[in-house]
């Protein structure tokens, strides 16, 4: 992947402004702007992929420690987990170091891009200001943290709920969350209502309840325990909360020159925060008996550290895929992962696929497809509205 100096296109943008009238200058613009968001889409597929394939990982994992090693404390798995994130960072100053990137050049690309989401809360006369550090660095701070608390309470949902309900109709109520992103996307990135897409998302979320419908009396595997009511409940709510954050984050954390590290930035931004911050729950929930506290051994040590790297892959991922397509996108496309996750469970398990879940895999994969040509629709729909 080659990433555009965000500081290059600066200075390629205020040389050329004034030549922005010359005709061919502004067809070449358009066709960049076509070619840019074709690119986006080919890549955020690419990336998606790996997104199902380190979910269905993370998910097996995750059941396993909790109900095969009977290791279950949710809240520390999840600290874990999301204390991980904080490694991106030195990566991604490895990764731009590998490309040929100085450490200075990659901290103000960083500079950059804060600003350029700082400029999305400051009014229009007084963006040409210069504001210190520190008030630019702390509003990244109070959207970090205000991303990391909804992030960690979803996260917390889908651990807690894994002990109440299967994997497989975990996967598939978790993954409602299109719906909400979908909804959410509409009111806070004001998106505009598409028949199409909403086809899209009604296909998917219709193979998800035959899914979870025929799931609904189907025992745990591990701990022969039928799934509940309120294992249902606790994933709706994770599912919502989870549609809230993509749309959030789109809108608050996301430069307007997409930016594939400063996504990864970001992501370890939000590690950070839950390392030094919310540890905080831990013992709270200890002292109050919500979940005593307890060292792993060495072989669930090793398992727990399996589950972050692949938390740590997934969610990187996923920031990429939000920011190069759309929160809607980025959620059905990870409605794949239901038949993944139920195939992966029929080779691990040997739970067999209904054909209820055949039927609802089909709707899904559909809706992605219809979803995946309203996206291209859309994106040659604005570059044709910029040729007229």
């Amino acid at each position: 992947m080659i990433l555009e100096d965000e500081r290059v296109i600066s200075n390629y943008s205020s040389i050329t402004a004034p030549l922005l009238e010359n005709e061919g200058v502004v067809e070449l613009s358009e066709q960049n702007e076509a070619s840019r968001g074709t690119s986006n889409m080919v890549l955020g597929a690419s990336v998606l992929s790996i997104c199902i394939a380190t979910f269905t990982l993370q998910t097996e994992i995750a059941q396993h420690v909790q109900s095969g090693m009977n290791y279950q404390k949710p809240y520390f798995i999840l600290w874990v987990a999301h204390s991980f994130y904080l490694f991106l960072i030195p990566l991604q100053f490895l990764l731009n170091r590998f490309k040929g990137k100085s450490f200075r050049d990659s901290l103000q690309e960083f500079r950059y891009n804060v600003e350029d989401i700082y400029g999305l809360f400051v009014r229009k006369d007084e963006i040409t200001q210069s504001y210190p550090s520190r008030i630019i660095y702390g509003h990244l701070f109070r959207v970090g943290f205000f991303l990391t608390f909804i992030f960690t309470s979803a996260a917390y949902l889908w651990y807690v709920s894994i002990s109440f309900t299967t994997m497989a109709k975990l996967t598939a109520i978790y993954n409602t969350a299109c719906f909400f992103a979908y909804v959410f996307s509409t009111w806070l990135l004001k998106e505009e209502l598409n028949k199409i897409k909403i086809l899209a998302v009604f296909l998917s979320i219709t193979g998800v309840l035959m899914i979870s419908l025929d799931l609904s009396g189907t025992p745990d595997v591990n701990t022969g325990e039928n799934s509940t009511l309120l294992g249902d409940i606790i994933a709706c709510i994770c599912a919502s909360l989870i549609g809230f954050y993509e749309v959030l984050y789109k809108k608050y954390a996301v430069p307007k020159e997409t930016s594939i590290s400063f996504a990864n930035f970001f992501t370890g931004i939000i590690g950070g925060i839950t390392f030094f911050c919310f540890w905080i729950p831990i013992p709270i929930f200890h002292y109050l008996e919500i979940e005593s506290f307890a060292l792993p051994d060495s072989t669930t040590v090793i398992f727990l550290l399996a589950n972050a790297s692949m938390g740590l892959i997934y969610n990187a991922c996923f920031m990429i895929v939000i920011a190069l397509t759309s929160p809607t996108f980025a959620a059905v496309g990870v409605m794949l992962t239901i038949p993944v996750v139920a195939v992966t469970d029929m080779l691990v398990t040997s739970t067999p696929i209904s054909l209820a879940y055949v039927l609802g895999g089909v709707c899904i994969f559909i809706g992605f497809g219809v979803l995946l040509s309203a996206e291209s629709s859309s994106s040659n729909k604005h570059v044709n509205e910029l040729n007229h």
